[in-house]
């Protein structure tokens, strides 16, 4: 699934430049013993990437080293290791803007929106529940801002005309629909429950239409506050997999897929004029404008204000105070594998990268030659410290990123 919050190539050599600085910082080194390299496709034995591999003489560990340092931390695996599945995988560094809500910038170039495939584990829905509940569950409000986000930039870029065939499609995994209500909550809320439905199948398929339905009116009315443009999203058939097994049982069968059925934007951009070159002349602050931004810190998130700017075509985000965000991680690290959860410990300091999820996070994942099968994060980091203006006055930001470590199959 290709991403809406697809990194530029100004982004990329961000990322790259500021790991590549990492490494010439004095007393670092990279003196892990170097990995094997079966899988890594187009590696040769006399290849200088280092890639951990977390296995002794005795077999495969749950903890490594990660190779933050690589050459290329795009493209270069950071370990090989082995899940719980059976299978080796190659672990691989994604990254992308967290989610906020606010003003939003946009880039030159290209702006698209591609299929949005939500698994259950990323919505804010309990058991037998139809309305959001983003309080109760962090990660779906994470997923819910970034594809607001990616619908604004779209607007913002002159989309709006184009957003006329936007569909949304609930589903509903095996499990029967029961009157249970969750943990935390005092009633169901529907009201008469399943609008009076007794036939299972019936019942399943208003869990995954109303579920859809609800998400839809919650994506409309922010996108409104944000750019005073009003979406219309139509329901499509909702999908049912009772009574096919515990095979069909999971996130991916009790998920929303949201299709905007657009075309890529162009903007041409006019050649600027020749400028002359004053080496005197004061630096050009960007412009920042005030957001909400979604923080997520050991698997947790919480909305803090923060700003977006554009600096070199590229859009970023960041907060004034860092409180507890981690710096970007460089070089060597340790990590770990425990109940199913990946964390990476620097400097003494242990950072959850979050739960190992089957499919492909919201990030790009087409330009690199590889699949993802499955993934951790996002964990929020601070990329460094830049100099902005907002409002005539000059401030420095914390520039933030989220990233994921994805893990490819070999």
């Amino acid at each position: 699934m290709k991403n809406l919050f697809e990194l530029t190539e100004e982004e990329k050599n961000s990322i790259r430049g500021l790991h590549e600085s990492y490494k010439s910082k004095p007393g670092t080194s990279l003196n892990e013993q170097r990995g094997d390299l079966t899988g890594v496709p187009g590696r040769e034995d006399n290849s200088k990437v280092n890639i951990p591999k977390w296995k002794n003489i005795f077999g495969w560990k749950n903890t490594g080293k990660l190779n933050f340092g690589t050459s290329d931390i795009l493209k270069e695996p950071l370990a090989i290791l082995k899940l719980d599945d059976g299978n080796t995988y190659n672990v691989r560094y994604l990254a992308s803007l967290p989610g906020y809500s606010g003003p939003s910038t946009t880039t030159t170039g290209g702006t698209e929106l591609d299929v949005f495939d939500i698994p259950g584990d990323s919505l804010p829905f309990a058991d037998n529940m139809v309305i959001p509940s983003f309080d109760k569950f962090a990660n779906a409000k994470v997923e819910f801002d970034r594809i607001v986000t990616a619908f604004v930039n779209y607007i913002n870029a002159g989309g709006f005309d184009k957003l006329n065939n936007i569909t949304i499609q609930g589903s509903a995994d095996s499990a029967n629909p029961t009157l249970s209500v969750p943990s935390g909550y005092s009633e169901l809320d529907h009201n008469p429950p399943y609008d009076g439905l007794t036939d299972l199948n019936q019942m399943n398929l208003f869990l995954a239409k109303k579920r859809a339905e609800n998400y839809a009116a919650k994506l409309i009315e922010e996108v409104k506050t944000r750019t005073g443009k009003t979406l219309n999203i139509k329901s499509q058939t909702p999908i049912s997999y009772l009574g096919k097994g515990d095979s069909y049982r999971g996130p991916q069968f009790r998920s929303i897929k949201l299709t905007p059925n657009v075309p890529k934007l162009t903007k041409s951009e006019p050649t600027p004029a020749p400028q002359s070159y004053d080496k005197y002349a004061p630096e050009q602050l960007p412009e920042a404008k005030p957001v909400k931004i979604t923080v997520t810190i050991d698997g947790k998130s919480e909305v803090r204000d923060g700003y977006s700017y554009n600096y070199q075509n590229t859009s970023f985000v960041g907060v004034e105070e860092i409180g507890s965000i981690p710096y970007a991680f460089e070089n060597m690290v340790d990590g770990k594998i425990e109940n199913n959860s990946l964390s990476v410990t620097s400097e003494g300091i242990t950072n959850i990268i979050g739960e190992i999820k089957d499919g492909v996070p919201n990030v790009n994942t087409q330009n690199f030659g590889y699949t993802i099968n499955k993934y951790s994060g996002p964990l929020t980091t601070n990329f460094g410290r830049k100099k902005v203006k907002s409002n005539d006055k000059e401030i420095v930001l914390n520039t933030i990123k989220d990233i994921y470590l994805a893990f490819e199959k070999l």
